[in-house]
Formats: structure tokens, C-alpha cells, sequence
């Protein structure tokens, strides 16, 4: 027993320990999530663009909510590992004299206990004088938990047998692999790494070695010919025998991780238009009598018909009386950007074809090429030529080969202004793997360039000169990406499409198609912005089924996959809604600070969105009451959820709802303006 001076005495000290304690149980309950990961290349064998990683693995850790930072294995000035989740490996070459600084950063990650994730072996294994890193290759894989074995290496396919032995992570796209299997005797000695395919020599007893494999220390696939398969047409990539998703998930320990989301906004997938600025001054070459400019025929048949918002693009120099070839086509351009539902934006001032080498698409005399001029000062052009004071430009749209440098980001990114284009993604029939799915964006220095999220015509009618009508496959990738959502989606074309009457009856049939489907629709900037959210969010865990993200700007959802489990409402924050697809579950986030999910297996707590086709700002949720701002273009809807039913008001008039379901009301059709709606709830549910 303590005597009561002792006892006095230690007060303090007592004190101090229960507030450490306690704060070590704050810590505890809210743990965040590293969504960084580094990629390490060889630009020796091609810049970040051509980099494996870029091409082959970036879509899917983007996909499963990652950011990509790249660094290439030359600079021996390394990030500090700590700073990542991972760090992946994809390597063009097995040479490389810059080995030992690369071996020895891939130690310090192990020991900071980050993760790494090797695909196709160990990356490196000799310099350009041909000598191995053997001491390194064996020290690294020690440190992962595995080691060398002594049989020889062999590439003869018809003596190595390959062996899936995880089941529901094989048959991705193709049914096995088909590349020449290279057998390496990669061996285990952490007997708590999962093994998920080995390989054995027919002709030698007891070769059974590890082909691909998983466990706290990454992930490990010994021959990227043993996961998928290579092709080389219609674009060269790499057809997955391995899920890539599962293996990653694994890999890099996701498989609870909230999962930020671009391709979705208030429930319903995304959507938006965007033309680039070619061809603004070209005429029709079918529709001859009289002669009518592709601009007037696009405004005529395409905006005026479909009320969906677009992003109008011009090249700033053609709206000079130099660089144009008359008046007619600035007025018409003029008054096409004047639409309600048409946002302006830059294709740049002279077109750069290859933006580090400053070629141009347009001679313009006196004039070199200025990455400066090209962004920020053609966007100060368009803004001074053809706009009214209350709208701006904020886009700027990359022309030619998309590239964009540091030179070129570094004043949009002083400015604040976003940019889009690049990534020439298609998914169908023909280009079948996801590699030919972009990432959302790529690194350029400091900077991100945030790619468009599918290909444009000039990629269906091969560059423009034949099968003019081509573009109309466009919505196999929209269809082909819808489940699992992949990508939202991105109507993208130049103003020349409207040059052949094919290609504007390929618009009719993409717009048709558009008009069928539950989508919401966007204007680009708003995507771009809500990838920009997607990069700078936070996410983490606050306890068994408690999620939150903070940082989040103006991404609109965050995912859970294989989640089947309801939103608690009541007890989340920042939560506007939730719906169930494709086996995830996607939350519909209010614009804050930090938006907390709490999921429940129960009953609904509180009403919530289920689905708007309309933008919703403002909002404000109670528990039987929403109020805000909702923005109409094309007829649409708008359903709740959690409510037996509700009183839905919009611009102060009582709507009815739709006869099949008595939570979801019409939207009618508008030119972009925003109206207020209120919704009251009758009861909420009470069903399990």
C-alpha cells in the first residue's frame, strides 16, 4: 500500500501515463494507409512512357487505389524508402552498371519494412562487362525469404512444366500462358510465403521452384512468361494468364483498403464529351453545295440535339487573322463556346507534334516554340478572343504526341489550371488485355499529366484516312470496361470528324448509345479535378468496418470491393450515399475536410442517395432530409435510399415519382442550371 505522501507525488507521473496510454489507443484506433508506390526503371531502355511499369502495371494499382511515383535506377540519389508502400520492379534489361546502388536500396526498403514486389525476376543480374551480381541476388532474395538453388537454368519449354496452384487466380484473359517458360531454381526458406505457381524440370529429380509467390515481403513472379503472354498486334502488351489485380492485392496487402474511385460520381457511372482543336477552319468534303464548315455542322447536328456538357477546345493561333482562314470560323467557334453547356479549353497556340523537341504543327512566323505560350498564354488568347467575361479557361487539352514536359506543366500548375489528354486507352474485340487501359495520369518531374480516359477517332480510322466511320467502336470500350468499372465515359474527338458524313453518323450512334444508358455527366475539368483528389486523398481504418479519407478536394466516391455490407449513415460523416455493383460497394462523398464510412450489416439508418444522373452541390443531409442543388442537361433521375418513401421538390414543385419505384423521381432536361431540390423522408426503413 502506498502512504499517502508517496501517493501524492505520483500523481502527476500517473497522469502522464493515462494520457499516454490513451493517446496511444487514439493512435491505434486510426491507422492510415500508405497509397504510395515506387516504380523503379531503367531510362537507359526508355523514359517513364515506355517504362513496364507505365504501360503494363500502372492501370492496375490505380485501379486498386495506388499512386505511381517513378525513379529510374541510374540516379543514385533515391527517395527514402520509407516514404512507400512498395516498391515494384519491372525492368526492360537485365544489364545494368548502376547494380549495387540498386540491390542496396532494395535491402533498405526490406529492413524499413516496406514491401517489394519483383515481376520477372530480380531485375538485374550482371553489368555491361558481363559480371554478375551474385553476392547481391542472393543477399536480396535472402532478405525476402528466399534463396538460389543449384540446378541450372534451362529455356528449353519442352522440359519445364508449370504448376497453378492457387485456385480463382489464373485465367485472367487467356487460358495459361503461352511464352516459352525460362526455369530458374528460386527456392523458398520462409515456409510462411504462399506459393501461387512453381515450375520443375522434366529431366531433373526434385527441381520444383517458385514461379510466383506472395507474402509479407511483396510479391514475386520468377518469369513474367509464366504470368501472361506477349503480343505484339494490334499494340504491343502483355495478356495476363495471372489476375493481376489478385496478385497485387496480395502483394502489397490491400485486401481491406478503401479504394479512392474516378469513374464514378453520386452512384451512377461517369460521363463527359471533349473536342480537340483540329480541323476548326476545315469544311465538309461530302456536303459540298454550298461548302459548310465542320464547326457549324457539329454545333447543328451534335450540340444543339444532345444537352450533354462538352469541353470546346481551339488552337490559339488559328484565331488570328494570320493564322485563320477568315472571320466566319472564329464567329462560329465564338458562338459554339457561348453555349450553357459548353466549357472552354486550349488545344495550345501552335500545336506542338512532339512536345521535347518543340516541333510544331503550325509555322508561325517569328515564333519559336514556347511551353509557356503554349499553355497558359493560349489559354490567356482564347479567353480574350472568344469569351465573355463569366466564363474562363481552365483546360488545356495536349495536342500531338500528348508528352508533356516540366517546361510545359510548370506554368499550369503555377496558374492552377488542369489538363487532359494522352493515354489513348481502348478496350474491345480487337485490343482485348487491360494493358490497352491507361492509368489516370503520369509523372513528368513534380508534375502529373492526367491522361483522357479513352482513345479518339484518329486511333479508329487509321489516322484519319480510311473507314471514316470508325469511331463508332468507341462504345465497345465503353461497354467492355463497364463491369468490373474500369474507366467512365470519355466522348473525345476533333473537330475534322464532322468533315465526312460517316464520321458524324458515328457520333449519332455513340451519342444514341449515351442516351440509353444511367450515366452522369461531367464537364472534363470536373474529371480532372476529382483525379486530382484521387492523388492528394488519405485514406485509412478507424476499426472494424470504420473508414475514413481526408484530402480529398472534389473526388465524389471511394469503393470498397467485395464488400456487400450497407453504409451506416447515422453514424458516418461526409457521407451523401452508397449503392452495391459489380460486388463493391461505392460511397457517394459530401464535400469536408475528412468524410468518416461506417459500414453496418443491418438495418438503413438514416436516408441517403442511392443515384443522380445530375451533379449535386450544397448538399445538406439530415436523417429523413436532403437539401441542395442539382444541375440538369439531358433528361435523367434521381433516387434515395433508406426510406419507405419521401416528398421530392424541385425548383419549389412537387415531382412525382416514377410509377416502378416510388424513390426515384424525373429529371428533366436543362441547360446546365443548377436547382434547388428538397427531399423529406415519410419513415425510414426498418429491413434488414
Amino acid at each position: 500500500m502506498l502512504h499517502h505522501n508517496n501517493y501524492s507525488r505520483l500523481l502527476p507521473l500517473l497522469f502522464a501515463v493515462c494520457l499516454f496510454s490513451v493517446a496511444s489507443c487514439v493512435i491505434a484506433a486510426e491507422q492510415g494507409d500508405n497509397r504510395l508506390v515506387l516504380a523503379l526503371f531503367d531510362k537507359e531502355n526508355g523514359d517513364i512512357f515506355q517504362s513496364n511499369p507505365h504501360l503494363l502495371l500502372e492501370m492496375p494499382l490505380n485501379r486498386l487505389g495506388m499512386v505511381v511515383e517513378y525513379h529510374d535506377i541510374a540516379d543514385s540519389n533515391y527517395p527514402d524508402p520509407g516514404k512507400y508502400r512498395a516498391v515494384v520492379v519491372w525492368l526492360s534489361s537485365y544489364i545494368s552498371d548502376y547494380g549495387k546502388n540498386y540491390y542496396a536500396y532494395l535491402q533498405r526498403a526490406i529492413a524499413k519494412g516496406v514491401r517489394v514486389v519483383l515481376i520477372n525476376g530480380v531485375g538485374v543480374t550482371q553489368d555491361k562487362q558481363g559480371r554478375a551480381y551474385t553476392e547481391e541476388v542472393s543477399a536480396l532474395l535472402g532478405a525476402m525469404g528466399f534463396k538460389v538453388g543449384g540446378i541450372q537454368s534451362l529455356e528449353n519449354p519442352f522440359a519445364v512444366v508449370c504448376h497453378e496452384l492457387k485456385p480463382d487466380v489464373f485465367n485472367f484473359e487467356i487460358a495459361e500462358a503461352t511464352d516459352s517458360p525460362i526455369y530458374r531454381d528460386y527456392e523458398l526458406v520462409d515456409q510462411d510465403i504462399e506459393v501461387w505457381e512453381n515450375i520443375e524440370r522434366t529431366d531433373v529429380k526434385d527441381s520444383s521452384a517458385v514461379a510466383v509467390a506472395t507474402g509479407k515481403f511483396g510479391g514475386f513472379i520468377a518469369d513474367v512468361g509464366l504470368a501472361g503472354s506477349f503480343v505484339e498486334e494490334p499494340d504491343w502488351g502483355i495478356l495476363w494468364d495471372l489476375n493481376p489485380f489478385a496478385f497485387l492485392v496480395a502483394a502489397l496487402g490491400l485486401e481491406e483498403n478503401l479504394r479512392p474511385d474516378v469513374t464514378t460520381s453520386f452512384g451512377l457511372r461517369s460521363a463527359f464529351a471533349h473536342i480537340d482543336g483540329d480541323g476548326s477552319s476545315n469544311y465538309s468534303i461530302d456536303v459540298t453545295n454550298p461548302p459548310q464548315p465542320c464547326t457549324k455542322i457539329l454545333k447543328e447536328n451534335i450540340l444543339d440535339r444532345y444537352k450533354f456538357p462538352h469541353a470546346l477546345s481551339a488552337i490559339a493561333y488559328r484565331l488570328t487573322e494570320e493564322g485563320s482562314e477568315g472571320k466566319i470560323f472564329v464567329d462560329i467557334l465564338r458562338e459554339m463556346l457561348n453555349l450553357p453547356q459548353v466549357e472552354a479549353a486550349s488545344h495550345t497556340y501552335a500545336h506542338p507534334m512532339i512536345w521535347k523537341k518543340g516541333v510544331l504543327g503550325f509555322k508561325v512566323p517569328g515564333y519559336t516554340f514556347d511551353p509557356e505560350m503554349e499553355t497558359v498564354g493560349s489559354m490567356e488568347m482564347i479567353q480574350q478572343i472568344l469569351l465573355p467575361p463569366e466564363k474562363k479557361v481552365q483546360l488545356l487539352l495536349w495536342s500531338g504526341d500528348c508528352q508533356a514536359t516540366e517546361e510545359a506543366l510548370a506554368p499550369l500548375a503555377a496558374a492552377g489550371l488542369a489538363n487532359l489528354n494522352g493515354g489513348n486507352a481502348r478496350y474491345d474485340d480487337l485490343y482485348r488485355g487491360i494493358y490497352n487501359i491507361c492509368p489516370l495520369s503520369i509523372q513528368v518531374g513534380p508534375y502529373r499529366q492526367y491522361y483522357a480516359p479513352a482513345g479518339n477517332e484518329y486511333l479508329y480510322t487509321k489516322d484519319w484516312t480510311q473507314n471514316f466511320g470508325g469511331f463508332a467502336k468507341v462504345v465497345d470500350t465503353f461497354k467492355t470496361s463497364a463491369k468490373p468499372r474500369y474507366l467512365p465515359v470519355n466522348v473525345y474527338y476533333h473537330y475534322y470528324l464532322a468533315e465526312r458524313q460517316a464520321g458524324l453518323n458515328s457520333l449519332f450512334k455513340i451519342y444514341d448509345w449515351c442516351e440509353t444508358q444511367d450515366l452522369c455527366w461531367l464537364y472534363p475539368i470536373e474529371y480532372v479535378r476529382q483525379v486530382e483528389g484521387y492523388m492528394a486523398a488519405r485514406t485509412g481504418t478507424a476499426g472494424e468496418g470504420k473508414y475514413f479519407i481526408s484530402n480529398y478536394g472534389e473526388l465524389q466516391t471511394v469503393r470498397l470491393d467485395n464488400e456487400k455490407r450497407k453504409v451506416d449513415i447515422a453514424a458516418s460523416s461526409n457521407v451523401l450515399g452508397y449503392s452495391h455493383f459489380a460486388d463493391s460497394l461505392y460511397v457517394s462523398l459530401l464535400p469536408g475536410d475528412k468524410a468518416e464510412i461506417v459500414l453496418t450489416g443491418g438495418a438503413d439508418t438514416g436516408m441517403s442517395l442511392r443515384y443522380s444522373t445530375a451533379v449535386i452541390r450544397q448538399a445538406e443531409l439530415g436523417k429523413k432530409s436532403l437539401r441542395g442543388e442539382l444541375r440538369c442537361f439531358n433528361k435523367g433521375f434521381i433516387e434515395f435510399a433508406g426510406v419507405s418513401g419521401v416528398h421530392f421538390t424541385l425548383d419549389g414543385k412537387e415531382v412525382e415519382s416514377l410509377p416502378d419505384n416510388p424513390l426515384r423521381f424525373p429529371l428533366p432536361a436543362g441547360q446546365g442550371s443548377w436547382l434547388k431540390f428538397a427531399v423529406e423522408a415519410d419513415n425510414l426503413q426498418r429491413k434488414e
